[in-house]
């Protein structure tokens, strides 16, 4: 496959604000009711909800980092577009029979075409247009991805009233288009692989490796971030698989009966995503993302902020209450990415760029694996609820490393991308 488009060069900022969109928008017709359709229409308990998320996460973890050397060294926009192939494969098997087995190899397959995109589509950005630049940018496709979002939500409510299984096919074929869109129009002019006569495959893989674990090594702030990452994916598997069932299942929701569960859990994610607009549009104006100690402290305090709402979600018998950590949890959530990249992205050098991104990405499969599996059983033997809990404790960590990282990154200069000493 050719490194360059084969229909035009799209300016690389409308790409990427193009590519987070779709992705978005095609993963927010599925995901938005994707819960509904494990609980209700597969019925699945909550150890197989969470082992469907371990077996997507055993296939990050299996390959995130071979991806990531593929994305080094040798095109980042090519490894993009398998994984937008491979994703839309993924979302199409799982969707297509609602069995147990058939929707966790849906997920493994999903996991495998994130994969390729992980890391490489956040390199190919920083390369392409700098890293000076990235910071904003990565603001940017997070508020892409938001408004996209809202218009996936509503496409997936109106197909899935029909056909709850229709919704998650159609995300699937959008990803298969989108990589097609990207075939045509992506360009790749910031970044120069090995060249084939000076290529060495494994050796050059192996090299891409070793370099990208020294990159980490010397930089005490990427280990930081790395140990926060780790605790945000122990904790994560226990809300993000649960929180549907846990509404459906120990609350009366207002209006279930009226409107349809879809139609309910489609409206819950629009306020959230609406509230994410906004609260990302009020970081980006307001938050310096030259400055790593402004960054590094927002995402300490919206670790912290998180944790709060997490008890809350887990203790509170008051359904109001729950909804609403629930609409807050999703937008601070999705500060937490551009955040978190923006600063373990300074200094990095590009050739172990998306290495780096996804060994990040492995450490986030490993810490799912090691917190999903335990809680799940919590949930079936003690309740939802505590298996809720427990994730918080995970996460608790995470806020003594936040503070960590503001310390570290005052050694940084602002405005510049040089390497830690």
């Amino acid at each position: 496959m050719r490194h360059n488009p084969i229909w035009f060069k799209l300016n690389p900022r409308w790409v990427w604000l193009l590519l987070e969109g779709g992705r978005a928008f095609s993963t927010t017709i599925a995901f938005t009711i994707m819960l509904v359709y494990h609980v209700q229409n597969v019925g699945l308990d909550p150890l197989q909800l969470i082992l469907v998320g371990t077996s997507l996460e055993v296939s990050v973890l299996l390959f995130e980092v071979p991806t990531g050397i593929v994305a080094d060294a040798y095109s980042r926009r090519l490894s993009i577009i398998i994984g937008l192939f491979i994703i839309g494969v993924g979302f199409i098997i799982e969707g297509l029979i609602p069995v147990f087995l058939f929707v966790a190899l849906g997920e493994f397959i999903w996991g495998m075409g994130y994969t390729f995109t992980s890391g490489a589509t956040q390199a190919w950005l920083t390369d392409e247009i700098g890293e000076e630049n990235a910071g904003a940018a990565f603001l940017s496709g997070a508020q892409a991805s938001q408004i996209a979002s809202v218009a996936g939500i509503i496409v997936s409510v109106v197909v899935a009233s029909w056909n709850i299984q229709a919704a998650i096919l159609l995300g699937g074929l959008l990803h298969i288009v989108l990589g097609v869109v990207m075939l045509c129009v992506m360009p790749e002019d910031g970044y120069r692989p090995t060249p084939i006569e000076r290529r060495e495959t494994f050796g050059h893989m192996v090299l891409t490796f070793k370099n990208g674990v020294r990159a980490i090594r010397s930089r005490p702030l990427a280990i930081t971030l790395i140990l926060i990452t780790f605790c945000f994916a122990a904790q994560s598997e226990s809300y993000d698989r649960l929180w549907t069932a846990h509404l459906l299942q120990n609350f009366t929701l207002p209006w279930v009966g009226e409107v349809s569960e879809v139609v309910w859990f489609g409206a819950l994610n629009l306020i959230a995503l609406l509230i994410g607009v906004i609260v990302t549009h009020l970081v980006r104006k307001r938050l310096n993302t030259e400055n790593p100690v402004a960054v590094a402290r927002t995402l300490a305090v919206v670790t912290v902020v998180l944790v709060g709402l997490f008890i809350v979600l887990a203790q509170t018998s008051w359904v109001t209450l729950a909804i609403i950590a629930v609409m807050l949890i999703g937008p601070l959530r999705s500060l937490i990415e551009p955040l978190h990249i923006s600063l373990l992205n300074r200094g990095l050098d590009s050739s172990v760029r998306a290495t780096v991104i996804s060994m990040n990405g492995q450490t986030d499969a490993i810490g799912q694996i090691s917190g999903g599996p335990v809680m799940g059983a919590v949930g079936n033997v003690l309740g939802i609820r505590a298996a809720i809990m427990g994730g918080v404790l995970m996460l608790i960590p995470g806020v003594a490393l936040g503070v960590r990282a503001i310390r570290l990154a005052r050694g940084l200069p602002v405005g510049e991308t040089s390497q830690e000493n």
